[in-house]
């Protein structure tokens, strides 16, 4: 089968492909906040593509031009203490409620027992404990703010499921160990662990992978016939899921095994019924010695799947222990994925810094949650002023002292990731050739004190009459996330639409973002196909 066959065979679609994707038309909820998409459609059925400066893939030319990471900055009076417990859990959840405004959080104040908590705030920034006494959990009920518990289990991030068939769009996934899991292996013949539970007991690596489910992020129930991983013994959590648009499936990142901290990944139809586990990355050469990847949590944003990779570095001079080689801090560097499935790992700077010593976040910071809100990035992560594992002990040794963990807030510009800027003075790039399909580009572009020109031209880099840099309209001193491409004597860009162009640029003082449109970046084999009028394959492979 060539490629016209197969695109033919799975429903591809030529210039006016459309959005399709369940992912698409589900939103967070939210009033005013977007769920870090970035992709806004303007015409019904019309398909915005986003380019992300991520790496040099869509450049064919620069010079004197950097690739850069973006610096989230830390809002410290974001940050937010559980008055009831000097440990938090991590993992924050946070959304903006449709019907009433209000901000709301869901984490976990304990990792064993899961102790589910929740918070709300009139701005996403100045928190308090959520009052729902109303709320009924198993066992003792610790404040008004919390909302359930799951016994000797340990888990990871809340999953809104953006295209839940039976509405339960609140997800969390499990390990349960010691006596819960214990009581069903011996009441399962079925169980791997029935017979060992039946002669020996309760043992260590016996485990029970689970799911909990909730309509509306308050309500919970353990879903009995729901399990993920095999053995049952692996994967190892933290676990984080999302939705891969692409590919029309859940996927789950965790960890190959107990202990084993590195990124593995299984995918489900249907978030109930998993894959098998497959490596999907791990520390190599080029990481310092002892690196360890701790989790990543996976955020879609635009035409991409950004990963926010939770980097241990984990070393001591000291004498092998139990305990004392997984002693060390953990940042948050950023990975990437075109397709969701396939990640890359950027510049391998930290995205999350850890804060100055004494702060939230100085030992450990765990991004989990990323929204769009008024033109910024919004980015919500557990945090402690302790070492990983040295936390553990923190709550002991610390009552009624400031709790060694907090739940902290980042803000970066939307789009913000990475950017291209010039090295001193001009910086001039042309793009890879790329065909419109609507009369407007815009970019994100940040130049207070700066200036950008652009022209159009043909595949041969000869410019294109009334597109010359001579007939732009300059974009000059301005902090835009959305500034769209003018020429002087032309109303748009109509005139270039469904023909092979490139676009060159040249700035100073400036960093682009961004660039959206409805467009596709162009092959040999699109290029010939555009040529003789025939319809090209805007979807196969083009993810951005």
């Amino acid at each position: 089968m060539d490629r016209r066959q197969f695109v033919a065979a799975v429903g591809g679609v030529a210039l006016t492909a459309s959005v399709s994707s369940a992912e698409e038309q589900a939103k967070e909820p939210g009033k005013k906040v977007s769920p870090a998409s970035g992709s806004a459609t303007e015409n019904a059925g019309a398909r915005q593509n986003t380019w992300l400066p991520l790496d040099w893939w869509h450049v064919e030319h620069q010079d004197n031009v950097e690739l850069r990471q973006g610096r989230p900055e830390w809002v410290p009076e974001a940050t937010y203490e559980d008055p009831t417990f000097d440990y938090l859990g991590f993992w924050p959840c946070v959304w903006q409620d449709a019907a009433s405004g209000q901000w709301r959080m869901l984490y976990f104040a304990t990792g064993i027992p899961l102790t589910l908590m929740g918070a709300e705030s009139d701005d996403g920034i100045h928190w308090r404990p959520m009052k729902r006494p109303d709320i009924k959990v198993t066992g003792e009920k610790c404040a008004p703010n919390h909302l359930f518990t799951l016994p000797s289990a340990n888990g990871g991030p809340m999953y809104l499921d953006p295209v839940a068939a039976d509405g339960k769009r609140f997800k969390f996934y499990a390990v349960q160990r010691g006596g819960a899991a214990a009581e069903r292996a011996r009441h399962d013949p079925n169980s791997y662990f029935h017979e060992i539970v039946a002669g020996e007991g309760v043992k260590p690596y016996l485990a029970d992978n689970v799911m909990v489910t909730s309509a509306d992020g308050f309500h919970w129930q353990l879903e009995p016939d729901a399990r993920w991983g095999g053995p049952p013994w692996h994967p190892d959590p933290p676990v984080n899921c999302y939705y891969n648009r692409h590919r029309g499936e859940h996927v789950m990142i965790t960890r190959p095994g107990w202990g084993d901290r590195r990124i593995a990944v299984q995918t489900s139809p249907d978030a109930r019924k998993w894959s098998n586990l497959e490596l999907l990355m791990q520390p190599d050469p080029l990481d310092p010695p002892q690196t360890q990847f701790y989790g990543m949590r996976v955020v879609p944003y635009a035409d991409y799947h950004f990963g926010l990779l939770w980097t241990a570095h984990f070393r001591s001079s000291e004498r092998l222990e139990r305990f004392n080689q997984l002693w060390g801090p953990i940042d948050c560097q950023l990975a990437y994925s075109y397709d969701g499935m396939n990640f890359h790992r950027g510049l391998r700077e930290p995205l999350i810094p850890l804060n100055e010593p004494g702060q939230p976040g100085c030992g450990v910071v765990y991004p989990t949650t990323v929204l769009e809100h008024d033109g910024q990035l919004r980015i919500y992560s557990g945090a402690s002023r302790d070492l990983h594992h040295q936390y553990v002990k923190s709550q002991f040794v610390r009552k009624g002292k400031q709790p060694p963990t907090a739940i902290i807030m980042h803000t970066l510009r939307k789009d913000g990731f990475m950017y291209l800027a010039s090295r001193g003075n001009w910086a001039s790039l042309t793009t890879k050739p790329l065909a419109l399909f609507s009369p407007e580009l815009r970019l994100n572009v940040l130049a207070p004190y700066g200036e950008l020109v652009f022209q159009v031209t043909d595949l041969l880099s000869k410019p294109l009459a009334g597109y010359t840099f001579d007939d732009c309209v300059p974009l000059k001193e301005v902090d835009a996330l959305d500034a769209p491409l003018r020429f002087r004597d032309k109303p748009d860009l109509s005139d270039l639409m469904n023909r092979p162009i490139r676009l060159q640029m040249k700035f100073r003082g400036a960093r682009i973002h961004a660039m959206r449109g409805q467009f596709h970046w162009l092959d040999a084999l699109d290029v010939a196909l555009l040529k003789d009028g025939k319809p090209i394959d805007r979807e196969f492979f083009d993810f951005s």
